[in-house]
């Protein structure tokens, strides 16, 4: 049987781990270590059962989410027979409630809103107008160059390693700090000729996958860039 301690502490953070879990699934974020994600989980069920609270208030005139007078007189008697079952019972009817559900609700709904504020860069935004902080909330650079005004449909030239440049539209890049990886469509290579003229020699209209390892260099262009003595071959 699960010890009586960890009972509590799982039903205490389950509404939160939901909301983090949430936020984890949908939010570009560094790896969470096992600490900080439980951290962030009782951030959110102490968000939640705030909220929770607020909302009983406000529409119920009570602010009570748990059965404290029975929990009460079951503490008092604790040393009575039958204490634990009827522990697990209080503790299974919360959790079959409709303050539980009030609660895991809210978490849900806090774990989408701390991404979308976070994605929106207004909160580091504001903190950095106030001079509180230089972040910008995103995980590295990488992410910044992309999420900031390149997105889906923008122009890149990518230049490797081995000097190979290839100009096309963004698709989709890794949100993995760890990969580098970009696809991109309408694909050309460069081809720097020796009267010092530049060539699109077109690839394909399909979609060109790029190996993070093998990328050196990035630029972000619009429609007005035309690179000098431009044709195609086709």
């Amino acid at each position: 049987m699960v010890s009586l301690d960890l009972l509590i502490i799982l039903v205490f953070l389950l509404p939160g781990l939901i909301g983090a879990g949430v936020y984890r699934l949908l939010a570009v974020t560094s790896e969470f270590q096992q600490f900080d994600f439980i951290v962030f989980a009782l951030f959110v069920t102490f968000l939640s059962v705030l909220a929770a609270i607020t909302i009983t208030v406000v529409f119920d005139g009570k602010w009570q989410l748990l059965p404290l007078e029975d929990i009460k007189t079951l503490i008092a008697n604790k040393n009575a027979e039958g204490f634990k079952d009827k522990l697990y019972s209080i503790i299974t009817t919360f959790i079959f409630s409709y303050s539980f559900l009030k609660i895991t609700i809210i978490s849900l709904l806090i774990g989408i809103c701390i991404k979308v504020i976070k994605d929106s860069g207004f909160l580091f935004g504001f903190l950095r107008l106030i001079k509180l902080t230089v972040k910008t909330g995103n995980i590295d650079v990488w992410q910044d160059f992309f999420r900031k005004s390149h997105k889906k449909g923008a122009h890149l030239v990518v230049t490797l390693k081995n000097n190979e440049q290839y100009i096309g539209e963004l698709v989709h890049h890794s949100d993995n700090p760890a990969n580098r990886e970009l696809v991109i469509c309408k694909s050309a290579r460069i081809q720097h000729n020796d009267d010092g003229s530049i060539e699109e020699v077109k690839i394909s209209d399909d979609q060109l996958y790029l190996k993070g390892e093998l990328i050196e260099e990035i630029l972000y262009f619009d429609d007005s860039f035309i690179p000098h003595d431009k044709t195609r071959s086709k």
